[in-house]
Protein backbone atom coordinates (compact mmCIF):
# COMPACT_ATOMS: atom_id res chain seq x y z
CA UNK A 1 0.00 0.00 0.00
CA UNK A 2 1.30 3.47 -1.34
CA UNK A 3 -0.54 6.73 0.30
CA UNK A 4 0.95 9.60 -1.46
CA UNK A 5 -1.03 13.04 -0.17
CA UNK A 6 0.03 16.29 -1.97
CA UNK A 7 -3.02 18.55 -1.72
CA UNK A 8 -5.13 19.52 1.09
CA UNK A 9 -6.84 17.45 3.66
CA UNK A 10 -9.15 19.73 5.99
CA UNK A 11 -11.29 18.42 9.23
CA UNK A 12 -11.62 21.68 11.24
CA UNK A 13 -13.36 21.59 14.61
CA UNK A 14 -15.70 24.73 14.83
CA UNK A 15 -17.73 23.43 17.62
CA UNK A 16 -16.77 21.58 21.00
CA UNK A 17 -18.32 18.43 19.25
CA UNK A 18 -16.73 17.70 16.39
CA UNK A 19 -14.35 15.13 15.73
CA UNK A 20 -12.12 16.60 13.67
CA UNK A 21 -9.65 13.73 13.19
CA UNK A 22 -7.80 12.41 9.98
CA UNK A 23 -5.39 9.15 9.86
CA UNK A 24 -3.74 8.21 6.99
CA UNK A 25 -2.43 4.26 7.83
CA UNK A 26 -0.34 2.66 5.10
CA UNK A 27 -0.99 -0.48 7.03
CA UNK A 28 2.62 -2.45 8.59
CA UNK A 29 3.86 -2.78 4.81
CA UNK A 30 2.93 0.51 3.61
CA UNK A 31 4.51 3.78 2.98
CA UNK A 32 2.38 7.22 3.43
CA UNK A 33 3.93 10.22 2.16
CA UNK A 34 2.54 13.76 2.81
CA UNK A 35 3.56 16.51 0.80
CA UNK A 36 0.35 18.79 1.25
CA UNK A 37 -1.67 20.17 4.08
CA UNK A 38 -3.23 18.52 6.56
CA UNK A 39 -5.44 20.70 8.73
CA UNK A 40 -7.41 19.86 12.13
CA UNK A 41 -7.34 23.07 13.48
CA UNK A 42 -10.11 24.79 16.19
CA UNK A 43 -11.43 28.24 15.45
CA UNK A 44 -14.12 28.60 16.93
CA UNK A 45 -14.52 29.86 20.61
CA UNK A 46 -12.69 27.01 23.72
CA UNK A 47 -13.22 24.96 20.91
CA UNK A 48 -10.19 21.89 20.30
CA UNK A 49 -8.00 21.13 17.58
CA UNK A 50 -8.59 17.98 16.46
CA UNK A 51 -5.80 14.74 15.95
CA UNK A 52 -3.72 13.29 12.56
CA UNK A 53 -2.22 10.03 12.92
CA UNK A 54 0.38 8.86 10.00
CA UNK A 55 1.37 5.48 10.24
CA UNK A 56 2.75 3.14 7.75
CA UNK A 57 5.92 1.00 7.60
CA UNK A 58 7.62 4.30 5.99
CA UNK A 59 6.11 7.56 6.52
CA UNK A 60 7.90 10.74 4.83
CA UNK A 61 6.84 14.14 5.47
CA UNK A 62 8.10 16.35 2.57
CA UNK A 63 9.60 19.79 3.25
CA UNK A 64 6.42 21.00 1.46
CA UNK A 65 3.98 19.76 4.27
CA UNK A 66 2.46 21.16 6.45
CA UNK A 67 0.18 19.55 9.16
CA UNK A 68 -1.95 22.22 11.69
CA UNK A 69 -3.57 20.80 15.07
CA UNK A 70 -3.81 24.80 16.22
CA UNK A 71 -6.77 25.80 18.14
CA UNK A 72 -7.58 29.79 18.29
CA UNK A 73 -8.85 30.00 22.32
CA UNK A 74 -8.99 25.56 23.27
CA UNK A 75 -6.60 23.17 23.47
CA UNK A 76 -4.19 22.53 20.51
CA UNK A 77 -4.68 19.19 19.08
CA UNK A 78 -2.56 16.04 18.46
CA UNK A 79 -0.10 14.88 15.66
CA UNK A 80 1.45 11.51 15.99
CA UNK A 81 3.72 10.87 13.11
CA UNK A 82 5.28 7.11 12.77
CA UNK A 83 4.00 5.61 16.29
CA UNK A 84 2.49 6.37 19.51
CA UNK A 85 6.00 6.56 21.74
CA UNK A 86 4.13 5.83 24.98
CA UNK A 87 2.79 2.64 23.75
CA UNK A 88 -0.72 3.84 25.08
CA UNK A 89 -2.78 3.60 21.95
CA UNK A 90 -2.80 0.48 19.45
CA UNK A 91 -0.89 2.72 16.95
CA UNK A 92 1.67 0.40 14.91
CA UNK A 93 5.00 1.45 14.62
CA UNK A 94 6.87 2.82 11.78
CA UNK A 95 10.00 1.38 10.99
CA UNK A 96 11.26 5.04 9.25
CA UNK A 97 10.04 7.82 9.65
CA UNK A 98 11.28 11.23 7.75
CA UNK A 99 10.89 14.96 7.96
CA UNK A 100 12.53 16.98 5.34
CA UNK A 101 13.09 20.67 6.92
CA UNK A 102 11.28 23.01 6.79
CA UNK A 103 7.93 21.02 6.88
CA UNK A 104 5.83 22.55 9.04
CA UNK A 105 4.40 20.66 12.12
CA UNK A 106 2.26 22.35 15.09
CA UNK A 107 -0.25 21.74 17.68
CA UNK A 108 -0.33 24.64 19.82
CA UNK A 109 -3.06 26.77 21.29
CA UNK A 110 -2.65 30.54 20.14
CA UNK A 111 -4.06 31.71 23.47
Amino acid sequence: TVINMDGMVVAKSVSQNADGSITFDGGANGTVNVAGTVDVSATGANTNAGKVTITGEKVRIASTARIDATADTGKGGTVQIGSDYRRKRPTPQSKIVTIAAPAIINASALT
